[in-house]
This record gives structure tokens, sequence and C-alpha cells, in this order.
């Protein structure tokens, strides 16, 4: 979400460090349950021509990465009509795609950058070292991921094709950073006239038209640099919030597939294969999102860290989770799933409602017998809602009065990173190296009251900053993995993260569209098909 994928090595799983193009990993997460698995694309022949339909689960307020606010909707869009500098391979590894290598200094504190040669954007200029440092600069000062880039200090280019960039400190993950909406490459000309309607990128499709909240349509690349891609003749995406439509939708042969990570939907279309006929579901196999509540930290009633520890102990996450669907996530502690070699074995708050009563009694006595009030904020949704309902339940079982107010996508993600909240439920923190979030942690991109922060829960401790710079410096496995568990175990006891389950995207679609699960990198590298919901359209094609 966010900036991420809003932004992606050394594997814990089997350490390797490439000398000339260091291409760091992280290990592969285990799918949340089996999907339904026709006859597979790699076994009939592409077919070029058609017309894909893609419906999103929201819209999008602009299309420059460095100053709209994106999504796993966003990122489809932009995988359609730009390109990525790195993007996450089939083992986890973070893989060039624009970038032809990252080449590390001996102290990780300078990397040089290599692009491809003979890439344009839509508008015929070259995708080249000066483009590069063009995209870099306005990341650098962006706004919003801006802070992302602090530790950058220089950007300059070496020659025609390569860009170096150096550190104010040793980055040993630094790739990882453009597996964010920071990768994906913009055209100088869009740069320069900050145009956020009329995205111009090296991509496969070509923009074509952009009527919000109803419809993105992009034609095909006709000189796209890869040869012989796409295979579609078009694509067009549509925000469709509510997930029953995009069921409907794809059922009635209005759309051609859809993404969702919405729980009754994960259950039905991945566990129970209850799918839309002629149809199927392809899991999303990336580390997760982590379903939970961003506390903020910073102003408002959960400035006070004992009412977060209540809050955690007044929460039944097995029991959200049983309710409502059937057991078929695992419940969270930390930003990392089990099937993670970054998970630790932390102290989380377990359920407590009489321990939390008792803090929330200490709480009123101090407070002239007031209840604490707070309002969650939340995506309009029916799923979002319903969970919403189910703890508001749990924690007026423990005194506090709790107001739910759902807006939509664009304006949730634009509030949560601006701090106009005080308790918000989110799905996040999917990067398969915990470097990858490090923006979104990190005291150093945490903005004051009324700025932007990447920092979503506007915590840090030294404790936690110790344990992010040192696993963002160093690229020993071990190490990392010991740094990393003491950030957890900080969070556990500081709760700005209420973790409640480990979530999932799934795509589900027409069984006349192949190759979504064909996604490889330029030099044939499998690549991971689904990630944070989103796909390269590169090779999707459709049975005429």
């Amino acid at each position: 979400m966010l900036v991420q994928g809003t932004i992606r090595r050394l594997t814990v799983c089997g350490a390797t460090m490439l000398a000339a193009s260091l291409v760091l990993a992280g290990c592969s997460s285990t799918p949340t349950g089996p999907a339904a698995a026709p006859e597979t694309s790699s076994t009939l022949a592409p077919v070029k021509g058609g017309r894909l339909v893609f419906g999103l689960t929201g819209e999008t307020d602009g299309w420059l990465p460095q100053a709209a606010r994106w999504s796993p909707s966003s990122d489809n869009v932009a995988k359609a009509v730009f390109d990525p500098l790195v993007a996450l391979g089939a083992d986890e590894s973070v893989q060039p795609y624009l970038a032809e290598s990252f080449t590390p200094a001996a102290g990780f504190d300078s990397w040089e950058i290599k692009v491809r040669p003979k890439v344009t954007f839509h508008d015929g200029t070259a995708f080249d070292a000066a483009a590069l440092v063009q995209n870099l600069e306005a990341d650098r000062t962006s706004p919003l991921v801006g802070s992302a880039f602090k530790p950058i200090t220089a950007v300059d280019k070496v020659d025609d094709v390569t860009v170096r960039v150096k550190m104010s400190s040793p980055w040993a993950n630094f790739p990882s950073l453009f597996l964010t909406q920071a990768g994906f490459m913009v055209a100088p000309a869009q740069l320069a006239a900050q145009d956020t309607r009329k995205p111009i990128g090296t991509g496969p499709f070509v923009f074509d038209s952009w009527t919000p909240d109803s419809s993105f349509k992009a034609k095909r690349n006709p000189n796209y640099w890869q040869a012989g891609l796409p295979y579609l003749d078009a694509v067009e995406f549509r925000p469709l919030t509510d997930v029953d439509n995009r069921r409907k939708s794809l059922a009635a042969g209005d759309i051609d597939v859809y993404h969702t990570n919405a729980p009754a939907d994960l259950l039905r279309s991945i566990k129970k294969n209850d799918l839309p006929p002629d149809s199927t579901a392809l899991a999303d196999e990336s580390e997760g999102d982590q379903a939970m509540m961003v506390l903020n930290t910073q102003s408002g009633l959960f400035q006070d860290k004992d009412l977060r520890v209540a809050l955690a102990q007044a929460t039944d996450r097995k029991g959200l989770v049983d309710q409502l669907w059937e057991g078929f996530f695992d419940v969270a502690d930390q930003p990392f799933s089990k099937a993670s070699a970054w998970h630790a074995q932390v102290d989380f708050p377990t359920f407590d409602l009489a321990a939390a009563k008792a803090k929330v009694d200490t709480w009123k006595a101090a407070h002239g017998g007031q209840a604490p009030t707070f309002t969650l904020s939340l995506v309009a949704n029916t799923d979002e809602q319903q969970v919403s309902q189910v703890l508001q339940q749990m924690w007026g079982a423990a005194g506090f009065e709790v107001v739910l107010q759902g807006v939509e996508e664009t304006k949730f993600v634009a509030t949560l990173i601006g701090g106009n909240f005080e308790a918000a439920s989110l799905k996040f923190f999917n990067a398969p190296d915990p470097d990858g979030d490090y923006p979104f942690w990190s005291g150093t991109t945490l903005g004051q009251k009324g700025e932007i922060s990447l920092n979503l829960a506007r915590y840090t401790s030294t404790a936690a900053q110790a344990g992010l710079d040192a696993g963002h410096a160093s690229a020993d496995p071990a190490a990392r993995a010991a740094a990393y568990a003491g950030v957890w175990q900080d969070f556990a006891q500081n709760v700005p993260y209420l973790w409640l389950y480990d979530s999932k995207f799934a795509l589900v679609h027409n069984n006349r569209v192949h190759g979504l699960d064909e996604s490889v990198a330029p030099d044939g590298t499998k690549l991971k098909p689904v990630v944070w919901g989103s796909v390269f359209l590169t090779r999707t094609w459709i049975a005429i």
C-alpha cells in the first residue's frame, strides 16, 4: 500500500552474494491455500490480439509515482504503462528489470546502477542514465517518497548507461527500495510537467484515456523494447470497490480478471474453490500483508502506551478469525508470517479481557470517569466494516467507545500518511525483506504533526531504530535476523501496531485468460506472478 508497493539481498535460507551484481533475497512464503488448476498457460501457444478488462479494488489519485498515493490497484496499472527498475523473483530475490545490474562498493556506501540499452519511453525519448538521474532526483525531492531517499547524498551520471548513487551510511540492501512505486521509471517530460493524469512510461501499454472512478485505458506499445511483446492489443482497468460486484462482473463477462484481498472472497475462492463459472483463482504466494490496526502514537488517545496494550489485550484475534472466516487465516503477532525466515518469537499481548478492563478503569479514574473514546478509520467496504464491527464489540467489552469512519481508498491513504487518524484498519507490510519496509518504521521518515509521514504509526524508539539500522547496513543474514527480532519484540511490547492476521491477495480470472502466471525478467529469470495483488500483463493473452 501507499508508497510501496509503495517500496523492495543475501538470503537467510542459504546466503549467496553475486559479486558483480548484488541481488538480495529472502525466503518464499507458503500459499494460503490451493488454487484451482486448469490446463496451464505454458501448454498453449499465445494468441495475439484482444482486450483485457481488469477489475480493481479501488481508484488512484494520479499516475506520477513521486506525487500520487498508490495501492495494489495502482500497481496493476503502473505495471502496464511503466516498467520498474527491479522486480521480485520467484525465489523472492530482487531481480533487475529496467536496470541491467546493481553493483555495490565494498562498504555498501555507494552503488552503481546500469540500465538496459535501447529502451525508450512512449514519447520516443531514451531511458538512459540521464533519465534515471532525473527520476532519482525527483524521488529525493518528493514530499511523498523523499524521506525514503534521505540516506542518498549524491546521484551522478557515470556514462550513458551508468549512474552512481552515494549514501551517507552503508545500505547493503539498496535494490529493495525499488520494489516500491519509486521503482517505476517516468519519462522526463512527465516529470517536468508534474503531470499526474497522463502517464508516460516505457511499459508494454501506452496510455489512452482515464476517467477517474470509471475506467483507465491503454493500448499496445508497438515499439516495446521486449521484442514480440505484449500479446494483448489493449487493457482496461475498472475500479470496482465492492467485491460482490467484481464477482458478478466476472460471471457476466463484463471483466476478465479481478484481484481481491477480501477475506470472505479469499476463503470462498481459494479454500472452497467456489468460483464464478469458467474461472480460476491464482493465489498470491509472495510474503503477504498483515491485517492490523495502526495506532497513532504521536497524537490523540494512543499516545498512552497502556491504552495501546489494553486494546491489544481486548482483542481476541483467533476468535475473530474463527468467527468470520472459519479459521482460514493465521493469527499475526509481528510483520512477518511464520513461513518467513524473518519471523521471530515475540511477547505480543495475548487476549486478556480482565487485564484490558483494569487498564481502562485506571485511565477512566484519572480522567473523571470518562471512557477512552476514539475513531477507527477504515476503507468503506463490506469486509472492513464487518471486521471493524466485531472489533468494536470486543473493545467495547473492555470499556472503550469506538466510532467507525469508512472512507474510499484514495482518501484513506491520504488520511493515513497525513496522520489525521487515531486508529486505522490496514493491510500492509508485505516486503519479503524487512529493509523493504524500512521507510515505514524508521524514525528518519517520521513527520511532525500535520506533515506527511511514511512512518505510519509515527512511532520510534532507540531500540527499534538501532535494530532497523543494523539490518539496513548489514549483509550478514544471521546478524540481520537477530537485529530484526529485536525490532519485532519492541513492537510487541509497545504496540504501535495491533496485529490481527496474515492476509493474502488472489487473482480470479476467466479461463480464456492465460499467462498471468508466467512473469519473467528480461533475462528470463522467473518472477513471482502476483506480488501485493498486482501482476505484469506483458505476457498475458486471451484465447479468442
